[in-house]
C-alpha cells in the first residue's frame, strides 16, 4: 500500500506491507467464508482486481460484523492509529443507507489496463438495478483516485476534503446516487 493514508497509518514500508497483508486477510477471510453479513467481494477473473463493499444501514456500523479480536491481531501496535482513522471516517459517513466501497485495488503489473474501471462498472450496474437501487459511498485517499471515481459518476459528498489528525493527508468523501439504465453509458464493445 503506497497511498497517503497508508503512510500516515504505518510510516515504515516493510512493516506497512506486513500489517496490511494481515489486515486484508482479517477483513476478507470472514467475508469470503460467509461468517459476516452485509459484505461483498467482487473480483476479476483471473484475480487481478478486487473490490470490497459493505452495506451501511441504520442497524449496521463500520466494522460491526468483523471480529475485533482478529483486527487487533492484524493491526498489532498500530491498532490505535487504525481506530483513529476509522473514527474520523465514521464521523463523516452518511447516515442514509448505502453500499460503501471499503477497498479497491489492482495488481501493480495490471494497473492502467482498465480492470479497475471494468470491476467498478460491473458493481455499479448491479447496484443500480437492485430493487430500489443502491447509493454508494467511498473515501478517495488521493487526488488521482478522486478523479477516477468522479469519472464513474461520483460527486464530492462535502465541499472540502477531510484531513486525518496529526497533519494527516486529505481524504475526499464521494457519493453516487443509483443511475437509471437510460443514464448509464453502454458497455464497451470488444
Amino acid at each position: 500500500m503506497a497511498t497517503p493514508d497508508a503512510y500516515w497509518l504505518i510510516p515504515d514500508r516493510g512493516e506497512r506491507k506486513a500489517v496490511f497483508g494481515r489486515y486484508w486477510q482479517a477483513l476478507v477471510d470472514p467475508v469470503l467464508s460467509g461468517r459476516v453479513d452485509g459484505w461483498f467481494v467482487d473480483v476479476t477473473d483471473p484475480v487481478d482486481a478486487v473490490a470490497v463493499w459493505q452495506d451501511h444501514t441504520p442497524s449496521q456500523t463500520a466494522q460491526s460484523n468483523v471480529d475485533d479480536e482478529l483486527l487487533n491481531a492484524a493491526y498489532g501496535r498500530h491498532a490505535d492509529r487504525f481506530r483513529l482513522r476509522e473514527a474520523v471516517l465514521a464521523h463523516h459517513r452518511p447516515s442514509q443507507p448505502h453500499r460503501g466501497l471499503v477497498w479497491m485495488g489492482v495488481r501493480p503489473d495490471r494497473q492502467r489496463q482498465g480492470l479497475g474501471s471494468a470491476l467498478l462498472r460491473h458493481a455499479l450496474r448491479s447496484m443500480d438495478t437492485d430493487s430500489d437501487g443502491a447509493a454508494t459511498y467511498l473515501v478517495a485517499v488521493c487526488s488521482p483516485a478522486r478523479e477516477f471515481f468522479m469519472r464513474h459518476g461520483y460527486q464530492l459528498h462535502q465541499p472540502a476534503p477531510l484531513f486525518l489528525p496529526d497533519s494527516g493527508p486529505a481524504l475526499w468523501p464521494l457519493w453516487r446516487d443509483p443511475m437509471p439504465a437510460d443514464h448509464r453509458s453502454p458497455p464497451p464493445k470488444h
